[in-house]
């Protein structure tokens, strides 16, 4: 992920600049034989960004004519794993919001299956490891005990969670300690679930601008999946989300891991808004101290496959200039800032003004990280 904050597609790999080709929307069927016959196998470094399904699923054709016959052998075996590994987690994902809808639990579904449903339409094509869910604090007891006959248990949190201190931490601006990781013990290929009171927006720290439960219900709406009705956000809104999620994930992970499949989240979703949803989802990344992470996101998916929204976006929101440097220094991960570092370059950046980085780095140092880690 580092690589992409840092240059852009000018610094990419042919390799990694062929396989943003082939994610391309604009991509032709001749262009795509073009990219397939231009270099050594793509599959492999496809696969490890979380994209080899969507390259599959668009160009077998292309495929079928292009590669040999043992390395097609392997785009083949992808796409029929493809078809048939979301089975167990659309399975596990179902029987988790039952569960929860039977306990009168409303969560809100983010990322994952939705993405894969909503925007990729099809969740073989958007691979996920876990079940994001934000759950209101009055229901995440009731939900720990309804999952608890599927076999899921906490993996951290110890008896009954303490939502009060939940709420006092979330008022004075702390995220709540609270993992909200649940496993299958006895059935460890079930897939994890996630329980979230909010967004975390920051790895550690104080930083009031988190939105509400009350604020993230109003950005959501009702999603029905298989004949179960739960909440997915809104779309403008899941744009805000990703983008948290993209930061959080490039700050903190030094792996290359799978950060292209996140950015083609954005270039996928971010061509569906309207433009009244656009002004919206700027509100809102303003708002929650993202607009310029978001500003910065979008400039490096345009560098890899255009713009998908409305012309002056980008300006709108990365900015004022320097901050949006300072951004994009933090998220492409220079080994001298260490991760505390980039945090702190970052989160200053993204306050909005010289005063209110001052105030935030001020407030935590000593007593905001130590009660943090107590």
């Amino acid at each position: 992920m580092h690589r992409l904050f840092a240059a852009g597609i000018a610094g990419l790999s042919p390799d990694m600049r062929r396989i943003c080709a082939l994610l391309d929307p604009a991509c032709t069927s001749e262009r795509c034989r073009e990219v397939l016959g231009a270099g050594e196998s793509l599959f492999d470094l496809a696969r490890g960004h979380s994209v080899a399904g969507i390259v599959a699923d668009r160009w077998m054709s292309e495929l079928s004519e292009e590669v040999p016959p043992a390395e097609l052998n392997r785009w083949r075996g992808l796409a029929y794993s493809t078809a048939l590994q979301p089975i167990q987690r659309r399975r596990d994902t179902i029987g988790v919001l039952s569960a929860l809808a039977d306990a009168g639990v409303d969560p809100i579904v983010m990322r994952g299956l939705w993405l894969g449903e909503v925007i990729y339409g099809n969740p073989g094509l958007r691979p996920h490891t876990d079940i994001d869910l934000i759950i209101p604090i009055d229901g995440i007891n009731p939900a720990i005990d309804a999952l608890r006959p599927l076999g899921y248990a906490p993996v951290a949190d110890e008896g009954p969670v303490d939502t009060d201190e939940i709420r006092a931490r979330l008022a004075r601006g702390f995220r709540a300690r609270f993992s909200g990781t649940l496993k299958c013990i006895d059935q460890p290929e079930k897939t994890t679930v996630d329980l979230h009171v909010t967004p975390h927006m920051v790895p550690l720290g104080w930083w009031p601008q988190r939105p509400s439960p009350e604020e993230l219900h109003a950005r959501s709406e009702p999603w029905t999946v298989d004949g179960v009705t739960v909440r997915a956000l809104k779309p403008y809104f899941a744009l805000v989300a990703l983008t948290e999620n993209v930061t959080r994930h490039g700050l903190a992970r030094s792996s290359y891991g799978n950060c292209l499949v996140r950015f083609c989240d954005m270039m996928r979703l971010s061509r569906r808004l309207s433009a009244q949803e656009w002004e919206w989802a700027i509100e809102d990344a303003r708002k929650f101290r993202l607009g310029i992470q978001l500003g910065v996101i979008l400039q490096v998916t345009a560098e890899l496959w255009g713009e998908q929204w409305p012309p002056g976006t980008v300006e709108q929101l990365a900015r004022p200039r320097i901050a949006a440097r300072m951004v994009r220094c933090a998220m492409g991960r220079p080994w001298w800032l260490g991760h505390c570092g980039r945090v702190a370059l970052l989160l200053a950046a993204s306050t909005g003004s010289a005063p209110e980085a001052v105030r935030y780095l001020v407030k935590n140092i000593g007593p905001a990280i130590g009660s943090y880690f107590r």
